[in-house]
């Protein structure tokens, strides 16, 4: 049996030493601070074709159903870029757990996938890990975290419009930063 609530674990164990004050998990109207992201509403597609709010920050969304994992972490991206920062320098996992998690699974047949402990692999040429990532939608919203290897760059998305594919997105931007960079 847990000693805490999901909320307050991740509170102690990942917003506080990656530094980011202003995430939180939503478990109740009590959990939401007085200050951090702006308020933020998902639009998803209405019957007549236009766009329709289908989710609030907390407190304005007061649900009698509430998950705490899928669609209950309110972050930004500037709290994003310091998880990323903290990640990287090993505050938050050992060494050791992060290579594991980055570690292609199987599936129960012996066939190998592109899936780790929680992120999308992406291998290059020969199999090396190129990057890796993960990609989630609620109710009008889409976040994409990705993190380049082979380029030692992160690219974090976030939306307010249920149909933005941020993978075609991190393609063009993508290419932009290359084609950028290649000029310098």
């Amino acid at each position: 049996m847990a000693k805490k609530s999901f909320g307050a674990f991740l509170r102690d164990a990942v917003f506080t030493p990656a530094g980011m004050k202003g995430s939180f998990v939503y478990e109740g109207p009590k959990a939401a601070p007085r200050q951090g992201p702006a308020h933020a509403v998902g639009n998803t597609k209405g019957e007549k074709g236009g766009w329709e709010a289908s989710w609030d920050s907390p407190p304005v969304r007061d649900e009698k159903l509430l998950t705490v994992g899928d669609g209950g972490v309110w972050s930004s991206v500037e709290d994003l870029l310091r998880w990323d920062a903290a990640l990287r320098a090993g505050k938050l996992l050992k060494p050791a757990t992060m290579r594991e998690a980055l570690k292609p699974s199987r599936t129960r047949d012996g066939k190998t996938n592109n899936y780790g402990l929680g992120w999308s692999l992406y291998p290059g040429e020969g199999g090396a890990l190129n990057g890796y990532g993960h990609d989630g939608s609620w109710a009008g919203f889409r976040t994409s975290y990705y993190r380049y290897l082979a380029a030692d760059r992160t690219t974090i998305l976030l939306s307010n419009k249920g149909d933005f594919d941020p993978d075609k997105f991190w393609y063009a931007l993508n290419d932009v930063l290359e084609e950028q960079l290649k000029g310098k």
